[in-house]
């Protein structure tokens, strides 16, 4: 995807400049006019007090726009972060394919096990729908 070798060592693989970066090198060399990138620390190992397991950041890049990147936090096992940011990735993607801002930080629903200031909006929808 093209990440420079100065945005890894600066900021490290899971951040909200590799993640742009990675959005950012998808869109390039697919043609399309939309691209999604999620990087983070989904377990059991690999976390650290700075970036703990659950650690994820997940960003959109759009032709003609600034990508835009967030942080998530995830609470559970190595198959539940990466279901979460799986489906928390897809909406922000449906939301910028949309023109619209993701993610708007209301009261987080706690079925989905998001740590405070974590992504929710349209993610209320699925308090009831989606079985981790």
């Amino acid at each position: 995807l093209g990440v420079p070798a100065a945005v890894l060592e600066r900021y490290g693989a899971v951040s909200a400049e590799t993640a742009a970066s990675m959005a950012r090198g998808a869109l390039a060399v697919s043609g399309a006019f939309l691209a999604l990138a999620v990087s983070g620390i989904a377990g059991p190992d690999g976390g650290t007090a700075e970036k703990p397991v659950g650690s994820v950041w997940v960003a959109t890049a759009r032709t003609g726009a600034v990508p835009e990147a967030f942080a998530c936090r995830f609470s559970g096992n190595r198959d539940a972060v990466r279901r979460k940011a799986a489906v928390v990735g897809l909406l922000a993607a449906a939301a910028a394919a949309a023109g619209r801002p993701f993610p708007d930080r209301s009261p987080v629903p706690s079925v989905l096990g998001f740590a405070a200031g974590s992504p929710t909006g349209d993610l209320r929808v699925l308090d009831t729908l989606v079985v981790w």
